[in-house]
């Protein structure tokens, strides 16, 4: 088990949300931080000198929030050119320290997805 009070180890496979938002990415993360508590961590597209546009400078480029008990999940502001739909604006993180696991699980996932089956 990872966190605060639990032993390290190997991290395993974890799936955690991405939430995506046109412009209150920080806002939305800083809420869900007060709901969930845990260490919030936020990058800017400046932080990266991502910024196709000047006014994208101070928009989320990722955030990561993770509480005591294991609850995570990450967002990013969707830049102005890229297009944003709500209710479509959230995709699934596969996180891991072992490549060859990740990568035997996207391949597996993969496959169910085209054989119509759940993954």
């Amino acid at each position: 088990m990872r966190g605060a009070d639990r032993e390290e180890g190997p991290m395993g496979i974890t799936l955690n949300p991405y939430l995506n938002f046109r412009g209150n990415a920080r806002e939305a993360m800083e809420f869900y931080e007060g709901v969930f508590g845990g260490k919030l961590n936020v990058s800017t597209f400046a932080d990266f000198h991502a910024a196709s546009d000047p006014s994208e400078n101070d928009l989320v480029m990722h955030a990561d929030l993770e509480s005591p008990e294991g609850i995570r999940f990450m967002a990013a502001d969707t830049p102005i050119k890229m297009e944003y739909r709500p209710g479509t604006n959230f995709s699934m993180s596969l996180s891991g320290d072992d490549e060859g696991e990740l990568t035997g699980e996207v391949t597996t996932s993969e496959r169910r997805t085209r054989l119509g089956r759940p993954t």
